[in-house]
């Protein structure tokens, strides 16, 4: 309260209204800070290929990111179908649920065992549809898991911050 009285400070209720009269002022489209998607890979790996994204540009949700090599993705693979060639159906179970755990995602757990192939390589995707606000991933690059390799801002909505002089 100290502070508040030696600073002066009013507060006051925000509503929504229509300013009266009509003014002119300056304003800027900015992203909705609430529709707001972090990209990041299951497993650490090596950047094979990036698809020409850059900032500022607008994806489609599922649109690829990038593809990262996982080397340990291609070992637990291979190990699966190993066991599950010998139709040992116990160990089998503990190898897939060990691809799970590093963070496989189960579709391609399931095309591994019915391609009978490993599938070492993973396209990361964008979770939502938006503009890249921040993208920080490069052909070559070796990646951690957890790592952010792009932010996506939503459009939905959009917001206008305008600067409405304070004696208007």
């Amino acid at each position: 309260p100290g502070l508040i009285q030696n600073f002066g400070i009013r507060t006051s209720t925000a509503e929504y209204g229509v300013l009266e009269p009509e003014i002119t002022v300056t304003g800027v489209l900015a992203y909705n800070g609430r529709d707001v998607a972090i990209v990041q890979p299951r497993a650490g790996g090596y950047v094979q290929r990036t698809y020409g994204r850059a900032p500022d540009d607008v994806v489609a949700r599922g649109a690829p990111i990038a593809d990262i090599l996982v080397p340990e993705w291609g070992g637990a693979q291979e190990e699966y179908l190993a066991v599950a060639r010998t139709g040992n159906s116990e160990l089998a179970a503990a190898a897939r649920e060990r691809m799970r755990l590093q963070g496989m995602p189960e579709s391609l757990i399931s095309s591994v065992a019915r391609s009978g192939r490993s599938h070492s390589t993973i396209t990361v995707t964008a979770p939502i549809s938006g503009a890249i606000t921040a993208l920080g991933v490069r052909p070559g690059m070796t990646v951690a898991s957890g790592q952010t390799l792009a932010e996506i801002s939503g459009f939905s909505p959009i917001w206008l911050e305008a600067d409405v002089p304070e004696a208007q």
